[in-house]
């Protein structure tokens, strides 16, 4: 069966556009920016920002380089880690990178090297896999400490 003729619409039965001015294609070219309404901010409240997911395949890439002690679940290092660098990548409204979940290992001494002070404050990663409150609370903490660190750039 062939393809019928298309239809030929006359100039004066087209639908005149609803929109007189031009459309800003800025917000267009990040469609997963976050806009509108002001999110409550405080403690424990969380940092929405895109593709946080991310943070997760990010760190397999160094998983292998990660020297746990004993007592110290694979589940809870990185349910934390992956918060922490979403929620760095958040502050700076973009997604995770590489260089965020170095920098949250290389603050909590992950690939080994840890001193008792560095292991009493990864003791704040246990249960973090399956509790969000601890979760954001750890990534608040953790926020708190970075701030002070500045950033190689």
């Amino acid at each position: 069966m062939a393809q019928p003729d298309p239809t030929i619409v006359p100039e004066r039965d087209v639908a005149p556009a609803f929109w007189a001015e031009e459309v800003d294609r800025a917000p267009l070219a990040r469609p997963a920016a976050l806009r509108g309404r002001r999110l409550d901010t405080g403690p424990a409240r969380g940092r929405p920002g895109p593709d946080q997911g991310w943070g997760y395949h990010l760190l397999t890439l160094v998983e292998g380089e990660l020297d746990l002690v004993a007592g110290e679940q694979h589940q809870d290092i990185t349910a934390g880690v992956a918060a922490i660098a979403a929620a760095l990548a958040a502050l700076e409204g973009r997604a995770p990178v590489l260089a965020d979940v170095t920098r949250v290992i290389d603050a909590y001494h992950l690939r080994g090297g840890a001193s008792s002070d560095d292991l009493r404050k990864r003791g704040r990663f246990r249960g973090v896999a399956h509790d969000a409150l601890r979760r954001r609370l750890l990534v608040d903490a953790t926020l708190a400490e970075l701030s002070a660190v500045p950033t190689a750039r």
